[in-house]
This record gives structure tokens, C-alpha cells and sequence, in this order.
């Protein structure tokens, strides 16, 4: 007979496999800006028909960084195009971390360091023809790699081009007026 025993929180202390099949653990950290470190560690038994038993202990470390907490406002989230947004970086922070934006347009994103910067863009794509919405994301990054995204919303709305021909631009009087309206993406018009 033979088993692998795990002991290290949040495995279950005792658990035993009889495979060497990999397996995954969460280990979570709630401090705000400490590390935690756990140590994983594992006895490996066989048990002999003679009833001798060999073991051996093996035990690692394992750190987990302090979750990162990335939040943003929207200055101006619905609009008209062009539509100009500002996004507020406002994620608990230290330093060494950066924060980069995606604005769900294809255009090209934009990282910045910490939360001291106001990060502004233009939505322009003018073939729009409904409401859109974009999903701006924010992933928040720090020095070890770590990394967390929190996504907002900006709905944009069409440009409205209001526009008429004449039928010619010179009249006599009375003037009989011919007027024909060109205006895109309007439903009233005065």
C-alpha cells in the first residue's frame, strides 16, 4: 500500500492520495499589503506486505501577494460622436503598479502608472449606426506580475448630422422654396 499525504492549509490536513495525478490548491491572502506565506508540504508512504514502512517528507514554500484591487470611474459614460470619455484610475494602489486601459474600440491601449494619471479617449468611429457599447477594461498590474481587470461600460450613440439641400440657391419673389433634408441618425427635426 502506499499514499501521498498532503498537510498545509487549505488542503485539508491528512489528505491522502493514492495517485500521482496533479492536482491544484487555492491559497488566498486577505491582507491588504502583506505577503502570506503557507509551506506545502508532502509525505510520500509505502507500506510493505512485511509490514515495514518507508517515508520521506518533502515541503516547499509558497507566497501569495496581496490581492490587487483595480476600480475606475467614467466621467462621461453615454454619448454622442464624437464621444470624449476621461477614465479615473481610483483602485487601492502602491506603488510599482501600473494600470492599463483597453477601450473596446481597436484602438490602441493606453498604461499608466498608479492612479495619479487621468487617462482620456475619443470614440470616433463613425460608421456606427446604433447604440454601441464599449467595455473599457482597466487591468491593473503590479512589480510581481500580478495582475486583476475590472470593466465599465460606454454606450455611443451615432453622430447626428443635421443637413438639407435647395433646389437652387437663388429665388424670386415670392420665393417657392423646395427644401430636402439630409440629416442622418435625427428623429425630430425643427
Amino acid at each position: 500500500d502506499y499514499g501521498y499525504q498532503w498537510g498545509t492549509p487549505p488542503v485539508q490536513q491528512g489528505e491522502v492520495r493514492h495517485d500521482k495525478t496533479p492536482h491544484q490548491y487555492t491559497f488566498y491572502n486577505a491582507a491588504n499589503n502583506l505577503k502570506r506565506n503557507y509551506n506545502v508540504t508532502l509525505t510520500t508512504v509505502q507500506t510493505y506486505p512485511s509490514g515495514r514502512v518507508c517515508q520521506d517528507q518533502y515541503s516547499s514554500p509558497v507566497t501569495v501577494w496581496p490581492g490587487l484591487q483595480p476600480d475606475f470611474t467614467v466621467d462621461n459614460p453615454e454619448g454622442c460622436l464624437p464621444h470624449k470619455v476621461k477614465f479615473t484610475p481610483t483602485g487601492a494602489t502602491t506603488s510599482g503598479v501600473y494600470n492599463r486601459f483597453e477601450f473596446g474600440d481597436g484602438e490602441q491601449s493606453v498604461e499608466v502608472e498608479g492612479n495619479t494619471q487621468v487617462v482620456s479617449h475619443e470614440y470616433k468611429d463613425e460608421s456606427i449606426t446604433t447604440k454601441t457599447v464599449y467595455h473599457v477594461k482597466m487591468t491593473m498590474r503590479d512589480q510581481r506580475g500580478c495582475e486583476k481587470t475590472v470593466t465599465r461600460d460606454v454606450a455611443v450613440h451615432p453622430k447626428v448630422t443635421a443637413n438639407f439641400s435647395l433646389d437652387k440657391p437663388q429665388y424670386c419673389n415670392p420665393a417657392q422654396v423646395h427644401v430636402e433634408n439630409l440629416s442622418k441618425n435625427g428623429k425630430e427635426y425643427s
